[in-house]
């Protein structure tokens, strides 16, 4: 259930404390990848730098405890981010990380994303959680990110409706 990552452990870390890493890679390498710090839990300290994306990461430490670098390969399409994450967290436990991270889990905006998304990750991770969601009222499905539901095609029963089922797949 896990994406490609690498996990290294920092210590054991005290509130306050500043983090600032960097990635350094080979002169001729294309990697784009996310570098964050999670705790012992896996819950990701909030990157202040504005770029998830860049290979550094500078946060402050929110509470004492083992702390871990995580590096994430991150997806790149139409100038949108894209990162896995662990297949068995719940649609809001998946929201919950993407927003730690700075976004939200995905709205797909067009059938190109949408064959685009399938094609690089369905085929290997499988279903996969959107941000839609009707969550805020039943039967009225909407972006997590505030974005109108423009683009719908989704897979089979996709979206359910349902008191108990409020999110999406792809």
């Amino acid at each position: 259930s896990n994406v490609d990552e690498d996990v290294y452990l920092l210590g054991t870390l005290s509130a306050g404390n500043v983090v600032e890493l960097n990635v350094r890679l080979p002169f001729a390498s294309s990697w784009n990848g996310m570098l964050s710090v999670v705790n012992a839990s896996g819950t990701p300290v909030t990157d202040t730098d504005g770029s998830l994306a860049d290979g550094h990461f500078l946060g402050t430490i929110p509470a004492d405890g083992a702390y871990y670098a995580k590096v994430l390969p991150v997806w790149n399409y139409n100038g949108h981010a894209y990162v896995l994450t662990d297949g068995s967290m719940t649609w809001a436990n998946a929201e919950a990380y993407a927003q730690g991270l700075g976004g939200h889990l995905v709205t797909i905006n067009d059938a190109a994303e949408q064959s685009w998304i399938q094609t690089t990750f369905g085929s290997t991770f499988g279903d996969l959680w959107i941000g839609l969601t009707d969550q805020a009222l039943e039967g009225t499905w909407t972006w997590i990110s505030g974005e109108t539901a423009g683009y719908t095609s989704w897979a089979s029963g996709q979206p359910s409706s349902g008191s108990s089922y409020n999110w999406a797949r792809l």
